[in-house]
């Protein structure tokens, strides 16, 4: 009868997949998303107060300031540009 040499072998380590989540990063990612959500509401309803626009070449700074005065439209964008700055400053995470 022929004898069978047993190999040992070492197991390997376990390998780490994907990307965990702590909570802070979880709630950055709830709050971007929140503040993103209620941008674009405010934008939606300051333009929509605006009524319907028609564009001509002498009507294009009236139209801009409208835009640039309205509280709606300017409070859509601060919020909105803050969530944009809460889901970017964790991007470096998942790289």
């Amino acid at each position: 009868m022929q004898q069978v040499e047993q190999i040992t072998v070492a197991p390997l380590p376990p390998v780490k997949r994907g990307f965990t989540m702590t909570g802070s990063t979880l709630l950055l990612i709830t709050a971007a998303t929140i503040l993103g959500i209620t941008g674009q509401l405010m934008l939606k309803q300051g333009m929509g107060a605006m009524g319907p626009l028609s564009v001509s070449t002498t009507s294009v700074p009236m139209i801009i300031w409208q835009i640039l005065t309205s509280p709606w439209v300017m409070g859509g964008l601060l919020i909105y540009g803050v969530g944009t700055f809460f889901g970017l400053s964790r991007s470096h995470e998942s790289s």
